[in-house]
């Protein structure tokens, strides 16, 4: 039968149902300085209320309810996970204006999974706090969601060794992550390794660290419908089944794309494909760094920017590889307005064409070259 527990504290009761053999009971949130320890299996949600500290220990495992951790309108402190915190449908949820302040921790060896979304930051959540992985975060549809006019203030960090994997690694809707992802793990997905989409602003920007690595079955980071207000700064490896970056759909990066020596960007198709979309803070390429694609398709190439709208206003600059298996670069019913500066030390090839200017495709900012073109 229904049981209610209260505690002496002068916050609000929450309350978490779970399922226990055949009874229902429910519990009061942790609040305050009150810091729940888990250092065995539990089969109910963990809600904590304001304040409230949450630490799973090695021998720890939260399951077989959704959400295994709840932060409801509250501003908790910090979940500390060295266990296991799965959920049958959300891992950790922070809903409705809550926040964690100090941030989720997610150390080596321990495992955040769900159904559906591992960490799920919705309903005008400000997650000031940061997200630190250096174990696994996993779960079907995405590893770390955040949706419905969210942020997460401080930086999503996942370090050698962690994993951020889902049908999209981290996804975006309508939303912002204003710490921006710094990445020497792996984030992946059968889909997108990184997805902001409908209406996003990524303003913290996306590095990838040497040795880190972004990928997804289509691409390695999209952008749809959103902007990036923040640089994509690439020292390791972004890469996709078919485009290595993809913008599209009206999409507006401010930001730049730097790629740094040792860096790699890389898709079948495209390494990087602005579609409608316009980069106006331009594409770095150093010495050292490497934009590709394996496919000899006809409009596949290194770099393409196809369709009405589509633009690279600050230009290309490159003193590394940008080179296709078809064109180095692709220019159809676009503009690259910014031009294209291709530095001593700097090659630009392709199979087909080193520049490939297709119907009304155009380099308003014309062609500056003391390296290698070639096709």
């Amino acid at each position: 039968m229904p049981v209610s527990v209260r505690t002496k504290t002068n916050f609000p009761l929450l309350t978490t149902t779970a399922l226990v053999g055949v009874a229902l009971f429910t519990v009061a949130p942790v609040s305050g300085a009150q810091a729940q320890t888990i250092s065995t299996t539990v089969n109910a949600t963990q809600t904590l209320g304001g304040g409230g500290v949450l630490i799973v220990t090695g021998a720890g495992t939260i399951s077989g309810v959704t959400p295994a951790v709840n932060v409801n309108g509250f501003a908790a402190t910090s979940v500390t996970n060295n266990g296991t915190i799965s959920g049958s449908g959300r891992g950790i949820w922070v809903q409705n204006t809550a926040d964690i302040t100090v941030g989720i921790i997610n150390n080596t060896g321990a495992m955040i999974s769900a159904v559906a979304t591992g960490i799920y930051v919705s309903d005008n959540s400000v997650m000031t706090g940061s997200i630190n992985n250096s174990g696994t975060i996993s779960a079907g549809f995405a590893g770390i969601y955040v949706s419905s006019n969210s942020d997460i203030g401080g930086v999503i960090t996942n370090n050698v060794g962690g994993t951020i994997s889902g049908a999209t690694g981290i996804r975006t809707q309508t939303a912002d992550i204003s710490g921006g992802v710094s990445n020497s793990g792996m984030i992946t997905g059968t889909t997108s390794g990184f997805y902001a989409s409908s209406g996003s602003d990524i303003s913290g920007g996306i590095t990838n660290n040497a040795g880190g690595t972004i990928s997804g079955g289509n691409y390695g980071i999209e952008l749809g419908s959103s902007d990036m207000s923040g640089d994509i700064t690439n020292s390791g490896t972004i890469t996709g089944g078919t485009v290595g970056v993809y913008l599209t759909d009206s999409s507006d990066m401010t930001g730049t794309i730097t790629n740094n020596a040792g860096g790699t960007i890389s898709g079948v198709s495209q390494g990087i494909y602005v579609s409608s979309s316009v980069i106006s803070g331009g594409i770095i390429n150093n010495a050292g760094g490497t934009i590709s694609s394996s496919s000899n398709g006809f409009s596949a190439a290194a770099i393409a920017v196809q369709y009405t709208g589509a633009d690279i206003s600050s230009g290309v600059i490159n003193s590394g590889t940008i080179s296709g298996a078809g064109n180095g670069f692709y220019v159809r019913r676009a503009d690259i307005s910014g031009g294209i500066t291709n530095n001593t030390g700097g090659t630009i090839s392709g199979a087909n064409n080193g520049i490939f200017l297709n119907t009304s495709g155009n380099i308003s900012g014309g062609i500056e070259n003391s390296g290698t073109i070639t096709g």
